[in-house]
């Protein structure tokens, strides 16, 4: 896999920019149909307006899925943990039982460690809040991406397309540096800004541009999983591929993954304490340090050490480790939230 999937996890950032992947999270509908008070709480949010978080996403929700816990827990931790094991849970749900504003309630630790999942808007709800799939709970999608819209200042129907367009490009991208991976090139497609330039005129056409740029693929593109019907047509189409979709497609997916590539993902977060000074939590460990730039070149340092230890010990033979960095701020004070350190790496098994 390469970070996109029916349950890749769609977000809006502070600058109301879209983005896709590469976390993982239940989709809104699969959780609301298992989990039916998460639909009336993402519906009494969307009444009340009250759903726009300075951390994380409107709709997320936590699924409780390791009622055990061994480790340490922070108060706000505990108490989340307490609630969860009565029934998953709106983030603003947890936020107003506590007492707190939500980006007063941070749960990734929990996600990172496995003792909850998260549910979010994902492509699946898109295609569900559109009508292309709608086997699980078509309303929930719906709320997710009213709110979603919401916050990034479009109407639902503009959202939405923007959302297909990027999930669409998303994969299209892939395919592209899936094939200049098999064909012995180790570059990253998205670091070369000259092959982005490219790129960027397959995914995106502009009629008033002097030159074009099409690929020609010499294999088709075989789409197994379901629902392929909802994007996949759109990128055989942007990339001028021949399109299979076998018989059974929507199982045949379960066939191939486990000569797919390992991927490991760590996640380390760096947070004011309220003293001047910053804490780096890790899943494992939390260090405090005087200055922000300490604080950031050891989250870098471990998240990068234990992610090459857990793809090494998944079985990777070769592998390449991607590093993002994204900044939180309070929407309109300026005030430093947090920064989320996710280090990835993608190798292929030692018997591929």
């Amino acid at each position: 896999t390469y970070g996109i999937g029916g349950d890749s996890y769609i977000q809006v950032d502070k600058d109301k920019n879209l983005s896709i992947g590469p976390q993982r999270v239940w989709p809104l509908a699969v959780a609301a149909s298992k989990y039916p008070n998460l639909f009336e709480e993402l519906s009494s949010q969307f009444k009340s307006g009250n759903y726009d978080s300075y951390l994380g996403q409107a709709a997320d929700c936590y699924i409780l899925v390791q009622p055990s816990v061994s480790v340490e827990l922070t108060a706000i931790e505990a108490e989340a943990v307490k609630l969860l094991k009565k029934q998953p849970h709106t983030l603003r749900f947890l936020a107003n039982k506590m007492g707190l504003e939500t980006f007063r309630v941070d749960l990734s630790r929990l996600v990172e460690m496995g003792i909850v999942d998260k549910a979010s808007l994902t492509p699946t709800d898109i295609v569900h809040a559109n009508g292309r799939y709608t086997q699980w709970n078509q309303e929930a999608s719906i709320l997710g991406v009213r709110m979603m819209a919401h916050k990034m200042r479009k109407g639902y129907q503009e959202f939405l397309d923007l959302a297909i367009d990027a999930v669409v490009d998303k994969i299209a991208l892939t395919i592209i540096q899936s094939t200049v991976n098999f064909e012995g090139e180790p570059f990253d497609v998205q670091d070369e800004r000259g092959a982005m330039y490219f790129v960027d005129k397959i995914l995106q056409f502009q009629e008033k541009e002097i030159m074009d740029c099409s690929l020609d693929f010499n294999l088709p593109l075989i789409a197994i999983g379901a629902p392929v019907q909802a994007y996949l047509p759109d990128v055989a189409k942007k990339l001028g591929l021949e399109l299979n979709i076998p018989g059974n497609a929507e199982i045949a997916n379960a066939i191939g993954a486990a000569s797919g590539n390992i991927v490991e993902v760590v996640q380390v977060l760096i947070q004011p304490d309220g003293d001047e000074r910053f804490i780096v939590f890790a899943p494992w460990e939390r260090i405090k340090f005087e200055k922000y730039g300490e604080a950031l070149d050891s989250a870098l340092t471990v998240a990068s050490k234990r992610v090459a230890e857990q793809v090494e010990k998944s079985g990777a033979a070769e592998y390449e480790i991607s590093t993002n960095k994204e900044e939180s701020f309070a929407e309109g004070w300026n005030m430093f939230v947090e920064t989320r350190i996710t280090v990835t790496a993608v190798g292929k098994p030692k018997w591929v």
